[in-house]
């Protein structure tokens, strides 16, 4: 008889990050590696290409974190657009790492 404490075989778990939670996580340590390497900010295709997402889907969670205050955009003259982890993502990773 199967232990009703346990997720049925092929069940997701509940605890485990959603897909979006897990590209956020992944963009903003990877924008932490980079910041901590002395690097200001990061061109959102360089991002797009270490990643391996499509654009759509980063620009998607770039805004989403941008609106929670995680990262800074900015368009730079050329018309591309770099992102930066804002204080209080540094501060986040910070925490996170510690």
């Amino acid at each position: 008889m199967p232990d009703p404490e346990q997720a049925p075989p092929g069940a997701a778990d509940p605890d485990a990050p959603s897909p979006w939670e897990s590209l956020a996580s992944s963009v903003l340590a990877t924008l932490g590696e980079d910041a901590a390497s002395g690097r200001a900010a990061m061109s959102t295709a360089r991002l797009r290409k270490l990643l391996d997402v499509r654009q759509s889907t980063l620009a998607r969670v770039l805004s989403a974190l941008e609106e929670i205050g995680l990262v800074a955009l900015a368009v730079r003259d050329d018309g591309s657009t770099v992102a930066s982890l804002s204080a209080a993502g540094r501060e986040l990773l910070g925490d996170r790492q510690a």
